[in-house]
C-alpha cells in the first residue's frame, strides 16, 4: 500500500476522529517528501592567547590572536542565491541535492533492518525521492542519514547492516575555492507517522570554519596571500566523531592584494563568506599560519611572510575559529562573562547560580597568564504594577541576598578568584503571599453607586457602564453590547435586546450581522430584536447551581421603558464565580436569543487587581493581546494563594582594588548584564478552575466539565436550530455560515454577532498561539514547546519568545475536551481560533471546511499552534482584545 511521510516526533492521535482530521498534504500519495533546514555554526575562539610572528613590519612587532566569540564577525556571501566553494551554508543557500540512505526496522530489537533508499534527493525535483514508502505493517519505525554534498571528495561510503550511521572518508581539497561545507542529518520516524507533510532533515555542519582576520596594521601594509600549513587534510567520521589521518597538507589562498590600513576587521580569505573548511582536530604540532605582505618602507617594497604556531589548537566539529593578524595584540586585555544571562525561579523563589569569568590577561604573551579583576554590581528591579524597569541603584533589593559579594564604598563588590570561573549564588526570599477568597472579593466591590436588595428602581446597564432609573438616564441609548457580560459585583443590571454585538458605539455595526440568520432562519436585518417576538427571559441554566443570579417576573424592565433584560446578583452567594445563560423566549416558549453572564473574581485576577492582558509575541514578530484566563473561567477552590513577581536586573562592572570608583571602562575592562526572574504564580490548588464548552462558531456556551454536558442527535442542525437550543452539545454539528466568528479577512478580523466574547474581546485569530513553540509547528524534540513550566492542571508559556530574558508567562490550563462520539471526554485541551480552513484536501478528494485551534497534550509538552479538525468537538476560548 502507498503511503505518505509526515514526521510527528511527539504523536498526537485524537481517537474516535475522521480520516480528515489531518490535513496539508505536501506530497503525492506514496512518495517520501523531505523539508530540509540547516543549523547554525557556532562562533568560538580562545581568548587571551597571543603569539609573536617571526619578523617585524616597519619596526613593529606582530601578533596573532585567538580572539573571544564576542569578538567574532561572521562574514556572509553578498548573493544567497549562489553556493560558493567554502562558503558557510544557511538555509538560503543549500545545496541542490544531499544523498540519503532510508532503513525501516522491523521493531526496536531488530539488528538487520532493511535499506529501503539509497538515492540522491535533488531541490528541482522538490526534495522527493524516487522510492515509495515501505508497506504499512512491515515496520515499525524508519531512520534516515543524509550528506551534502555527495562528491568525489566523499569515498568510501559504507551503509552498516545494523541500520547505523554510516561511514566515510573525506579529503579536504587543496585550495580553497574548491572546498565544501559539508553537512549531515539524522532523522528517526515513527510507523504511526501522519500522511501529509514532509521529513524534516535538519543539516548540521561537520567540518570546522577557518578565518583569518586583518586587524591593526601601519600603513603601506599589503597583504597578498593566507596559509595554513601543516593540519590533517583527511579524515574517517564515523560514530558521530571525526579521526583525523595522520597525513597532513598545506592549504592557501591568493586574492586581490588587501590594503591593510584601510581594512580592518576584515576576512583575508578571498573575500566575503569564504572560510578554510577543515577536518575537526587537535592541530598536530608544527603547524603554522602564515600571511605573506608587502610594506612599503623607505621607498622601496620588500616582501615578508607572517608565520606563527597554531599547535595544538582545538578546532571543533561545527564551530567557527577566527584568527586575527595585528600589531595592537600586545598590553593588558580583559575578559568578562556570565551564564546564563536570564535565571529564572517558581513563584516561591530558591537559589540560582550564575557562572562568572572575570580577568585581565596579558596579550603579548605566549603563556596563559591571568589575573582576577574585582567586580561591582548595581541593581535594576522591575516595577510589575508600571510594567517598566526602575533606576539602578547600587543597593541590592531587600529580597535579593549573594553572599560572594562584600560591602565597600556603598556597593556590593566581588573580591574573590574569578580568573578560571566562579558562581554567584543568588538567594531569591519567598515572597509574602497573597492570600484571600474570592466570594470575599466579589461581596467587597462596589458599582459606582449604592446597591441594596431592596432597591428596585435603579440598575447598572451593562451596555452603557453607567446607572439608569426609572426617573433619569439614557434609556434609550446602548453604546456597545455583546453576547457575554462581565459582572464583579453584586448589583441589579440590565442590558438591552440586541443580537450580540450588534450595536457598537452607540451605531448600527451592520458588519457583524451581515449574512446572519435569526432563530427563525430568517436575515437579521436590525441590531434589536424585534419586541413583538419576546415575550419573557429566564435563566436557562447556572453554574453552580445556587442563587448566585436571580430574575424575576418576566425578567424585564418596567413597561414604562424600553425593554431590557434585568436580572441581580446578590450579595453574600458564596460563590467563587460562575456562569449563567439567561435567554428570551417568544409567546411559544421557543428562544430567540441567549446571553452568557460571568460572574467573576477580578479584584486578585493573577495577582494583576484587574482584568489585565496579557500581550504575547507569535512566530512572525506580531504582538496579540489576550484574556489572562479562559472565556468563563471560575475557580475551583474559593480560597487561593497568590506570590507576587521579583524580577531584577544585575549589572557587573570590572573595577580596580574592589574601588567601584576605579572602573577599568575607559581602559578595556568589560560591563557584564543578566537578569533575575521569580515569576508570579498561583499555588497549584488556586490554579484549579472549569469553564465553559463551546462549539466551533457558535455563540453560547455550554455547561463546563464539571457538570453533565447534555446532548442532541438531531439531523445537521444549522445555525437557526443552534440559537433555539443554546443548552445543546451537538454530536453532528455542522455549520452552514462559514465567517460565523470573523465576518473578515485574516489579519483582518470583524467581530460578528455570533462571536461569544465580552465587550472589546473577540476569538483569536489563527496566528495567535504560534509563538508557543520555537518555529511556530508543533512541538517536537527540534522543535520544542516554549514552556516555563507546568504542573498537574495546566502550562504557563512564555509570553515574549523573542528576547533572552523572556519576562511574563501566560497560563493555559489543560482540561479535557469533548468529542461528538457519545459525548466522549478526550485528554488534552482544544483552544479554538476563528479561522476556518477552506482549502483543506478531504480523503476523497473534496474540499473541506475545518476549523483551527490551539492543542495542548495532557503530557503537558505537545504543543500544535494551528490544529485543523472538525468543528463539532467542545473546546475552550482564550478571548483575544479587540
Amino acid at each position: 500500500m502507498r503511503r505518505i511521510l509526515q514526521l510527528f516526533l511527539m504523536p498526537l492521535v485524537f481517537t474516535g476522529c475522521h480520516d480528515n482530521l489531518f490535513l496539508e498534504k505536501e506530497g503525492g500519495v506514496g512518495d517520501i517528501t523531505f523539508r530540509v533546514s540547516t543549523a547554525q555554526m557556532k562562533a568560538t575562539a580562545q581568548s587571551g592567547v597571543t603569539s609573536r610572528a617571526n619578523r617585524t613590519v616597519a619596526g613593529h612587532a606582530v601578533y596573532l590572536s585567538k580572539v573571544s566569540a564576542s569578538d567574532i564577525n561572521l562574514h556572509r556571501a553578498t548573493d544567497a542565491s549562489l553556493t560558493t566553494r567554502g562558503e558557510m551554508v544557511t538555509d538560503d543557500n543549500f545545496y541542490d541535492s544531499f544523498h540519503v540512505l532510508g532503513y525501516a526496522f522491523a521493531s526496536d530489537d531488530d539488528t538487520q533492518p532493511k535499506l529501503f533508499l539509497n538515492d540522491d534527493i535533488k531541490k528541482d525535483n522538490n526534495w522527493t525521492a524516487t522510492e515509495l514508502w515501505p508497506d504499512a505493517g512491515s515496520y515499525d519505525h524508519t531512520q534516515f542519514f543524509a550528506l551534502a554534498p555527495y562528491d568525489s571528495q566523499v569515498t568510501d561510503l559504507k551503509t552498516q547492516t545494523d541500520g547505523s550511521m554510516p561511514s566515510f572518508t573525506y579529503t579536504v581539497p587543496k585550495t580553497i575555492s574548491e572546498q565544501h561545507d559539508l553537512l549531515a542529518a539524522v532523522q528517526t520516524v515513527g510507523a504511526n507517522r501522519v500522511e501529509g507533510s514532509a521529513v524534516d532533515m535538519k543539516f548540521y555542519h561537520l567540518l570546522t570554519a577557518v578565518d583569518v582576520v586583518l586587524g591593526q596594521m601601519p600603513d603601506g601594509v599589503t597583504v597578498k596571500s593566507v596559509s595554513v600549513s601543516g593540519v590533517a587534510n583527511q579524515g574517517i567520521f564515523s560514530n558521530s566523531e571525526w579521526t583525523p589521518a595522520s597525513s597532513t597538507g598545506s592549504f592557501s589562498t591568493t586574492g586581490p592584494a588587501v590594503d591593510a590600513a584601510n581594512n580592518q576587521n576584515v576576512s583575508l580569505l578571498s573575500g566575503k563568506g569564504t572560510y578554510l573548511m577543515m577536518i575537526p582536530q587537535t592541530v598536530p604540532d608544527g603547524a603554522k599560519l602564515s600571511v605573506n605582505v608587502d610594506v612599503a618602507e623607505s621607498n622601496k617594497t620588500s616582501n615578508y611572510t607572517l608565520s606563527t604556531s597554531i599547535a595544538g589548537d582545538k578546532w571543533q566539529m561545527g564551530h567557527t575559529y577566527t584568527y586575527t593578524i595585528s600589531t595592537s595584540a600586545v598590553g593588558k586585555g580583559y575578559i568578562l562573562t556570565v551564564s546564563p544571562e536570564n535565571s529564572e525561579l517558581g513563584g516561591t523563589g530558591g537559589t540560582t547560580a550564575v557562572g562568572m569569568y572575570s580577568y585581565s590577561y596579558y596579550k603579548g604573551s605566549d603563556k596563559d597568564e591571568r589575573n582576577s579583576v574585582d567586580l561591582y554590581a548595581e541593581f535594576q528591579e522591575w516595577n510589575e504594577a508600571k510594567r517598566t524597569w526602575g533606576s539602578w541603584s547600587a543597593t541590592m533589593p531587600s529580597w535579593l541576598k549573594c553572599d560572594e559579594f562584600v560591602t565597600s564604598n556603598g556597593y556590593q563588590v566581588f573580591k574573590g578568584d574569578s580568573k578560571n570561573g566562579t558562581n554567584l549564588n543568588f538567594t531569591v526570599q519567598s515572597p509574602t503571599p497573597v492570600e484571600g477568597m474570592h466570594s470575599t472579593n466579589i461581596d467587597a466591590s462596589v458599582l459606582p453607586y449604592d446597591y441594596s436588595a431592596g432597591n428596585t428602581t435603579s440598575w447598572w446597564d451593562l451596555s452603557q457602564g453607567t446607572r439608569l432609573t426609572t426617573s433619569s438616564g439614557d434609556w434609550d441609548k446602548s453604546v456597545t453590547t455583546a453576547n457575554c457580560y462581565i459582572v464583579s459585583h453584586p448589583g441589579r443590571y440590565l442590558f438591552p435586546l440586541v443580537y450580540g454585538n450588534a450595536i457598537i458605539n452607540h451605531g448600527a455595526n451592520r458588519a457583524a450581522f451581515n449574512g446572519m440568520k435569526d432563530y427563525q432562519n430568517n436575515d437579521i436585518t436590525s441590531e434589536r430584536i424585534p419586541d413583538s417576538q419576546v415575550a419573557y427571559a429566564r435563566v436557562l441554566w447556572k453554574n453552580p447551581d445556587t442563587e448566585w443570579i436571580k430574575m424575576s417576573g418576566d425578567g424585564f424592565t418596567p413597561s414604562s421603558k424600553p425593554r431590557r433584560v434585568v436580572f441581580e446578583i446578590p450579595k453574600g452567594s458564596g460563590v467563587s464565580g460562575g456562569n449563567a445563560v439567561i435567554a428570551a423566549y417568544d409567546s411559544n416558549d421557543v428562544i430567540v436569543w441567549s446571553w452568557h453572564i460571568w460572574l467573576l473574581d477580578t479584584k486578585d485576577l493573577f495577582g494583576q487587581n484587574t482584568m489585565q492582558d496579557i500581550t504575547v509575541t507569535n512566530a512572525a514578530g506580531s504582538q496579540i493581546s489576550l484574556m489572562p484566563v479562559n472565556l468563563g473561567w471560575t475557580p475551583t477552590n474559593n480560597t487561593y494563594t497568590y506570590y507576587p513577581r521579583h524580577r531584577v536586573r544585575v549589572r557587573l562592572t570590572q573595577a580596580t582594588d574592589g574601588n567601584p570608583a576605579n572602573q577599568l571602562t575607559a581602559s578595556g575592562g568589560q560591563t557584564a548584564l543578566f537578569t533575575i526572574d521569580q515569576h508570579a504564580q498561583y499555588d497549584e490548588a488556586s490554579s484549579q478552575g472549569y469553564c465553559p464548552y463551546y462549539q466551533w462558531g457558535r455563540k453560547d456556551p455550554l455547561l463546563s466539565a464539571s457538570k453533565e454536558t447534555p446532548g442532541i442527535n438531531t439531523s445537521w442542525p444549522f445555525m437557526e436550530y443552534s440559537i433555539s437550543h443554546p443548552w445543546a452539545f451537538f454530536t453532528n454539528w455542522t455549520n452552514n455560515i462559514f465567517t460565523s466568528w470573523n465576518n473578515g479577512s485574516e489579519p483582518n478580523y470583524t467581530k460578528t454577532v455570533y462571536d461569544p466574547c465580552p465587550v472589546g474581546y473577540h476569538v483569536p485569530r489563527s496566528f495567535a498561539f504560534t509563538g508557543f513553540t520555537a518555529d511556530g509547528n508543533q512541538s517536537s524534540a527540534s522543535n520544542p514547546a516554549n514552556i516555563w513550566s507546568y504542573d498537574s492542571h495546566g502550562v504557563a508559556f512564555y509570553s515574549d519568545r523573542q528576547t533572552d530574558s523572556k519576562g511574563a508567562t501566560i497560563y493555559f490550563p489543560v482540561i479535557d475536551w469533548l468529542d461528538n462520539n457519545e459525548n466522549a471526554v478526550k485528554t488534552g485541551s482544544i483552544y479554538w481560533t476563528s479561522y476556518l480552513n477552506k482549502d483543506t484536501q478531504g480523503a476523497e478528494g473534496h474540499k473541506l471546511n475545518l476549523p483551527t485551534f490551539l492543542f495542548v497534550g495532557s503530557d503537558f509538552r505537545t504543543v500544535v499552534p494551528q490544529y485543523k479538525a472538525n468543528g463539532f468537538y467542545a473546546g475552550y476560548i482564550r478571548p483575544e482584545r479587540e
